[in-house]
């Protein structure tokens, strides 16, 4: 007796990988920034998330909300690390827990970092205090996603059972934001590029007598 895939989650899963196209990146106003281990990730928003049915699928009609993963990244005893912005990619990713997103729709993403390199400008000339938070925007379009062919929902960035990784790298500062943005928002302006890709969750063949 041949068992396919037994174990499906009712929910999704987002791996986020943090890097930095260089170590000095320019601001609003043109100056250069230099980032070396100067910037915190200390977390992410993910919107698109919605209330769900019996199925664990978007109920139609609802309510959007959004995640706060606020736990960047962990250590070998569960412990918060958060990294520091760099050219390389995180020695571990970050995983957070997602339900379901809506089939053909893109779904905004914020990272939140903690500016220790000292003032800078960002959207619209706001200013970005040493010592505060900011955040960069990234829009993940499910038809820019890549990795697995038999993925039965290629046009939903979330899909129950489906690991869905995202790298985002960030290439400038000039589109900080000094508060939380509204992800519903269609004025966005975004500061991060995505590589997306869906891996599969767990397989098994299991043989039993």
């Amino acid at each position: 007796m041949i068992l396919e895939k037994p174990v499906q989650y009712g929910v999704a899963a987002l791996a986020t990988d943090v890097v930095a196209s260089s170590l000095t990146l320019k601001d609003e106003k043109g100056d250069d920034k230099n980032i070396t281990d100067k910037l915190t990730i200390t977390g992410i928003i993910i919107g698109g998330q919605k209330d769900v049915d019996w199925k664990f699928q978007p109920a139609a009609g609802s309510a959007e909300y959004v995640v706060y993963d606020k736990m960047f990244c962990y250590d070998e005893n569960g412990a918060a690390t958060n990294p520091q912005l760099s050219t390389t990619s995180l020695a571990k990713k970050n995983y957070t827990l997602l339900l379901e997103s809506q089939s053909n729709t893109a779904v905004n993403v914020a990272i939140e970092f903690e500016n220790n390199i000292g003032d800078f400008y960002g959207k619209d000339h706001m200013l970005i205090a040493k010592g505060t938070k900011f955040y960069l925007l990234a829009k993940l379009n499910p038809s820019a996603g890549t990795g697995v062919t038999d993925n039965p929902g290629k046009s939903t960035v979330f899909l129950q059972d489906y690991l869905t990784t995202a790298k985002f790298t960030v290439t400038s500062l000039k589109n900080a934001y000094n508060i939380i943005p509204d992800l519903r928002s269609p004025k966005l302006e975004f500061g991060l590029s995505v590589d997306l890709e869906w891996q599969t969750g767990m397989d098994f063949n299991v043989s039993v007598e």
